[in-house]
């Protein structure tokens, strides 16, 4: 894509992921435009936040990296899209377009749950205590060591208790307010084999977004955009072309 004043893309990473997660996906996606891969708190030398930081702290400190000017098109993957979607609806019109890849409406009681015993076992036994778990949910079905090496290694660099901070921090988290107030088209590119998230996330936020399509990467698991990048950046860049034309 070669088009004249693109907007910023921000790519946002998963919970249990770093900006490394992208860098794929970027490896063979035609986009010309400034390009932000930030790191969420205690990770790649952000400091850890005082307290677990919640879904308004991450969209705080993502504001932030964002900078105070210029339209953005904001993609996040899972946990990640959930900020990506409350930063677009803060952003208000400066905010072109948003992708929620293994798109996310709520981390309800169940995943919630689910988050806490990882967390707490985290604390409990190190990375080791839990990365398995992490990696075979996330991974399920799909053949891709180089992949799973390198989120393995990115684990053990974020240790116990930043995952636990992280996991505990965003427990309860809900954009379904941010989602009706989008004035942006939204992009929902689930993976096809993602064994995490239930399938009512996708058709909610289908039905409450004003203007979204979708698009399944069927080769992703719960991390897609490491896991399928090529299908996934042949399916962002029409949405890109699309977004920037609205200029």
């Amino acid at each position: 894509m070669t088009e004249n004043r693109l907007p910023r893309l921000c790519l946002v990473h998963a919970l249990g992921a770093d900006p490394d997660m992208w860098a794929p996906m970027r490896a063979c996606l035609d986009y010309r435009g400034d390009i932000l891969a930030p790191a969420q708190y205690g990770i790649g030398g952000v400091p850890r936040h005082p307290a677990p930081p919640t879904l308004g702290d991450h969209v705080d400190l993502l504001m932030t990296q964002i900078g105070a000017e210029g339209p953005v098109v904001l993609a996040g993957c899972a946990v990640g899209s959930l900020i990506a979607a409350e930063a677009a609806a803060r952003l208000g019109p400066r905010a072109l377009g948003l992708v929620m890849a293994n798109p996310m409406l709520q981390v309800d009681a169940a995943a919630s749950a689910a988050l806490t015993g990882r967390a707490e076992r985290a604390l409990e036994g190190g990375i080791a205590a839990i990365e398995d778990e992490v990696i075979s949910r996330g991974f399920a079905g799909l053949d891709l060591p180089e992949a799973v090496a390198s989120f393995r290694d990115g684990l053990h660099a974020m240790g116990a208790d930043v995952y636990a901070d992280l996991a505990h921090g965003i427990c309860g988290a809900d954009v379904t307010g941010a989602i009706r107030a989008l004035k942006c088209p939204l992009l929902l590119a689930p993976g096809g084999q993602d064994a995490v998230l239930p399938d009512w996330h996708l058709s909610k936020l289908r039905a409450m977004s004003r203007d979204a399509r979708v698009e399944v990467i069927e080769p992703g698991g719960h991390f897609m955009p490491q896991q399928a990048p090529e299908a996934f950046a042949a399916a962002l860049v029409p949405f890109l072309r699309q977004v920037a034309a609205r200029r």
